[in-house]
């Protein structure tokens, strides 16, 4: 379980994506940012979860938020904003259903919210033992 780093990095370049998205709405609308964001939110999760030596045994954004917690401490209104993401896209849901429209506002709102979570995984890292050391 030593890819914490490139999950973390493919995390943080999720969301450098959603943000240059977000700027070009001619060519990425809100559902994609919204997704990017999504992603962005597992990738770094899954990376923290990883760093501290365990694999998530939930895949929604609900169920791995919640295991972090149980490790390390989150913010209750990011616990909040990442499940009312996790219930507008429902990402992993084995049935489809018809994507809930995500304005711009919610967006802004869903970006500082990766934002907080980015560096929320940064500090948990940041301890990290010589033999976990990685160039981020």
């Amino acid at each position: 379980m030593n890819d914490w780093a490139n999950y973390i990095q493919e995390g943080r370049h999720y969301l450098m994506t959603a943000h240059n998205g977000h700027k070009r709405n001619t060519v990425f609308n809100n559902e994609l940012v919204g997704n990017l964001i999504g992603l962005s939110l597992e990738k770094l999760l899954v990376g923290l979860c990883l760093y501290h030596g365990f694999l998530p045994a939930d895949h929604t954004l609900t169920g791995i938020v919640a295991e972090v917690h149980r490790r390390c401490p989150l913010d209750p209104s990011l616990m909040d904003g990442i499940r009312a993401l996790d219930r507008v896209q429902n990402l992993c849901a084995l049935d489809v259903q018809a994507a809930c429209a995500v304005g711009d506002r919610q967006i802004e709102a869903l970006l500082t919210m990766n934002e907080h979570i980015a560096v929320f995984v940064e500090k948990n890292i940041g301890q990290a033992p010589a033999d976990r050391a990685v160039a981020l």
